[in-house]
């Protein structure tokens, strides 16, 4: 099978192939992602879905090198913005904005490091052609295993709450997974969940605020300042009020 790849930006030419070491990698990563979306048309050609954990899991980087890595990128032209990411869509669309190599010697560009970096890229792209089919299994197996994964975080989440607050919420609903999302993605984890549930049942189970134990109150954007709160009556886990059968002897 015939692969058709994109051309890098010649601006890539500019990077020191020391120092710039993660904006080489970074570009390699977001070109390897453009391709791999020609092949499975999840979006138009040229483009490529992207977030900033996605970068910082992957390339191994701290969460602002990859925001860093992002928005520089952006910036000088390497990449454009076409849809950002909210609450409803987590990932940003990007595109990758291709420059043609001739033209840019042609007005006398600073390229006098091209070779090391051609270098570079052939040698980590050379192989992308026969790693392709493979990459494509593997992505499928990756969705459907972060698609389980996440329904289980959220089943996890509902029954906890449903248990604590004898009720009974179900965790497919498409307002709960927004909520939750949105939570994930500020980098809370599923321990942070069960620890808000604990205290706010422990204030409001048996008020009138008792309402408000829902995913879309205790996992809003308040969530922080609920996490931050001190829990002083720990709510028993059996939700029964135990009697004791207590005898004097006089």
């Amino acid at each position: 099978m015939a692969y058709c790849f994109n051309k890098m930006n010649s601006k890539v030419l500019k990077f020191d192939v020391l120092k710039d070491i993660d904006k080489i990698r970074f570009n390699h990563y977001i070109m390897r992602k453009e391709n791999i979306n020609r092949l499975i048309k999840d979006l138009p050609d040229g483009q490529f879905s992207l977030t900033i954990s996605e970068v910082q899991r992957e390339l191994n980087l701290s969460k602002r090198k990859a925001y860093n890595l992002i928005k520089e990128f952006e910036n000088i032209g390497i990449i454009k913005n076409i849809i950002k990411g909210n609450l409803s869509r987590n990932n940003s669309v990007y595109e990758y904005v291709v420059k043609d190599f001739e033209t840019d010697l042609s007005k006398g560009k600073d390229i006098e490091k091209s070779s090391d970096i051609n270098t570079y890229t052939n040698t980590n792209v050379k192989d992308m052609g026969s790693d392709m089919n493979s990459d494509l299994m593997n992505l499928k197996k990756e969705n459907l295993k972060r698609d389980l994964n996440k329904n289980n975080i959220y089943a996890s989440i509902i029954d906890y709450l449903n248990e604590k607050s004898s009720k009974n919420f179900k965790s497919t609903t498409k307002k709960t997974k927004s909520v939750v999302d949105a939570r994930i993605n500020e980098g809370f984890v599923l321990d942070d969940f069960y620890k808000v549930i604990d205290i706010k049942c422990s204030q409001w189970l048996y008020s009138d605020m008792a309402k408000y134990l829902r995913p879309e109150t205790l996992f809003s954007n308040k969530f922080e300042g609920y996490l931050n709160e001190i829990n002083t009556n720990k709510v028993d886990d059996s939700n029964d009020c135990e009697i004791w059968d207590i005898k004097f002897d006089y």
